[in-house]
């Protein structure tokens, strides 16, 4: 066996271009601190309007599209986010769009750089049935809901349930730009009645073949909730994996691996 030249070059173009790799690998992670960085000294500024007024300029987009200049400068995990009133018009890697309300800095940059939690969107790629009935509970924007509805052919449904509170209008957006009523219905309800009654009643209603749980912010009201769903099998959101609980449940999803950390 010798070492032919087609063999040769292989291996010196490899190591040729491993040096190129890391370099590439640590301008996109500084690019992701930069923006991360900048976004938390804004942290301060003055709060979000909770509802859509135009003209209304938001604080938090200036550092933002400072932020696109410099990680295209590098040409490492570009930025692309348009400010819309006190939204930010992002891509999706399901719908290809999203209307962003930023009051969480924590999450925003992996948002807007398409990279937010990863491992629950191939998780819900390879999940939801087509023509199933989903139920979701909380769902927060909409991120994953959109997923989820993307999904969903004709015959599928989707019930979400949704904790009333300041993102109530960008999750209606969000629905409606898609024009996802046919198969999504959206009903907002106080912590009491989502821990109440109007639980069950969905459940008997709309008798769903999946039940998608996520609550990030609410440790209470997500064990208030499990408690109604005793007896049902729930696919819960836990940052970047999902976990399955109840009867038929098995290993979390593995694909999950640890969510990122942000600094």
């Amino acid at each position: 066996m010798g070492f032919g030249p087609r063999k040769t070059l292989g291996k010196l173009g490899r190591k040729a271009l491993s040096p190129f790799k890391k370099i590439g690998a640590k301008l996109k992670k500084e690019g992701q601190r930069f923006v991360i960085k900048t976004m938390e000294r804004h942290e301060a500024s003055k709060p979000i309007p909770p509802t859509p007024q135009a003209g209304v300029p938001n604080d938090l987009l200036i550092p933002l599209l400072r932020a696109r200049r410099r990680t295209d400068r590098f040409q490492s995990t570009p930025i692309q986010a348009v400010p819309v009133d006190q939204y930010l018009l992002t891509s999706h890697p399901r719908a290809d769009f999203f209307y962003h309300q930023p009051t969480d800095l924590a999450d925003t940059p992996w948002i807007v750089m398409g990279d937010f939690q990863p491992n629950v969107t191939a998780w819900i790629c390879s999940s939801v049935p087509p023509d199933g009935r989903v139920l979701v509970i909380g769902g927060g924007q909409g991120y994953h809901l959109l997923s989820i509805a993307n999904e969903l052919t004709a015959g599928g449904k989707l019930l979400w349930l949704s904790p009333q509170g300041d993102e109530r209008a960008v999750r209606e957006l969000n629905l409606r730009s898609h024009r996802f009523e046919d198969r999504v219905e959206l009903q907002a309800l106080t912590p009491e009645e989502l821990c109440g009654e109007a639980l069950p009643a969905a459940l008997e209603s709309f008798d769903p073949t999946m039940i998608v749980l996520d609550l990030p912010d609410s440790a209470e009201m997500h064990s208030a909730v499990l408690a109604k769903l005793q007896d049902r099998h729930v696919c819960s959101i836990d940052e970047d994996r999902v976990v399955e609980i109840g009867p038929r449940a098995g290993n979390s999803n593995p694909l999950a691996t640890p969510s990122r950390k942000v600094a």
